[in-house]
């Protein structure tokens, strides 16, 4: 069967997944994004997109995918605008160069 889903904002970082029959939440992605020292400053506001994000320090750009239930079902690690590190349940691929036998992938 086919699944097709329906985002809510093209902000693939942090948007609802609808799914399109029937109206309800499918996931939502939500990016967490490390404190980014500027030099000279001593401040360290943080850049977090959600107040969901974890406790832990994140030391590169994550991207966590939750079903409609609240559950991460999907982890994404970004170098830049590259995947460089997707979980999905039990399953880790080392970006998109294994995914899609490309270097060249990237989300603008």
């Amino acid at each position: 069967p086919t699944m097709i889903f329906q985002f809510t904002s093209s902000d693939v970082y942090q948007t609802t997944i609808l799914d399109p029959t029937t109206g309800s939440v499918a996931f939502r992605t939500y990016t967490c994004r490390p404190p980014r020292q500027r030099s000279g400053s001593s401040s360290s506001s943080s850049t977090t997109s959600s107040s969901s994000c974890r406790e832990e320090e994140v030391k590169s750009d994550m991207t966590f995918v939750e079903d409609a239930q609240g559950r991460v079902v999907a982890e994404i690690t970004w170098k830049g605008t590259t995947a460089s590190h997707i979980r999905i349940g039990d399953t880790e691929i080392m970006g998109t160069i294994e995914l899609f036998d490309s270097a060249f992938v990237k989300i603008l």
